[in-house]
């Protein structure tokens, strides 16, 4: 079994600015822990579908009403009714129900019918990831601790204007890391990968974000693909591969969405007109066998 190798301490109250990471040592890469997989990416937004018994770590005579306090809640947020769900999320989440509590994180995230506010977000996700950080990787609560853990790490990545929450790329990429190698969270993966990509941390080593882009990129998570795809056919740090680099790249374009993407769409049309015209074939074939293969995984 894996053991747990890190340990975090909530320091996100009102006033306090800092999560502490315990000096054990980190775990693994994620290439080397066995608990990791290619289980294919799934957006966070999805989670609740999962929903079962057993998340609340309260005896048995309170876990019925604090189970209905949460399907009271989803029924309200599905509804729309996003004042109700959030009183009722807040009832689950004062007895430390973990989904309660990172669906008012995404809620303050957003701004979902209630004032966004980044701060209190990041309160209901340090919840998560602290109390709950030891959740086994192969257990149905583990995607919402990896998640939050991300949630977090983004936080400490760019800070919170305003807030006491400051910059900490270190912190970051050590919350990435955690997530990335004992969760195997594709995001975490990623946000990882793209840190070691742009030295961002003081840790420059574009291997080490290939690493880390593969091991998601091979969940499906279109973003890295699209990176790795571009390192692959430019050659940028790593062994340039244009055929391997433009198939992912292909994959990567085919999910792209918004605006937010168009970094992807014009990556891809960028090196499909700079490729010859075989390793435009072998990347559209490349990316049509790893289409069928990924979609017979799930």
């Amino acid at each position: 079994m894996y053991a747990l190798n890190i340990g975090l301490v909530a320091g996100l109250m009102a006033g306090m600015s800092t999560i502490l990471l315990a000096g054990k040592p980190m775990p693994a890469l994620a290439d080397e822990v066995k608990t990791e997989s290619t289980r294919s990416f799934r957006p966070a937004d999805k989670l609740e579908d999962r929903l079962s018994d057993g998340f609340v770590r309260k005896s048995d005579a309170d876990r019925p009403r604090v189970e209905q306090m949460l399907s009271y809640g989803q029924s309200a947020f599905s509804e729309g009714d996003y004042g109700a769900a959030l009183k009722f999320f807040e009832q689950a989440a004062e007895v430390g129900h973990p989904l309660a509590q990172w669906k008012l994180g995404k809620m303050y995230q957003d701004g979902q019918g209630v004032g966004a506010n980044q701060t209190t977000a990041l309160k209901y996700f340090t919840d998560v990831a602290v109390n709950r950080g030891d959740e086994p990787p192969n257990s149905l609560m583990a995607p919402f601790v990896a998640h939050s853990l991300v949630a977090v790490g983004k936080y400490y990545l760019n800070g919170i204007k305003g807030s006491d929450i400051r910059k900490n790329p270190h912190k970051a990429m050590k919350i990435f890391r955690y997530a990335a190698s004992f969760y195997g969270n594709a995001e975490a993966q990623f946000s990882l990968g793209r840190m070691y990509f742009e030295g961002r941390g003081g840790y420059l080593d574009k291997k080490m974000a290939a690493r880390w882009l593969k091991l998601a990129a091979l969940k499906g998570h279109h973003q890295s693909q699209a990176l790795l795809g571009r390192m692959m056919f430019m050659g940028d740090g790593i062994p340039a591969r244009p055929s391997e680099g433009l198939m992912w790249l292909t994959l990567a374009r085919e999910r792209a969405e918004g605006r937010e993407d168009d970094w992807i769409r014009e990556n891809q049309e960028r090196a499909f007109a700079l490729a010859t015209e075989n390793e435009r074939r072998s990347a559209i074939t490349g990316a049509g066998k790893w289409n069928n293969a990924f979609v017979s995984r799930q």
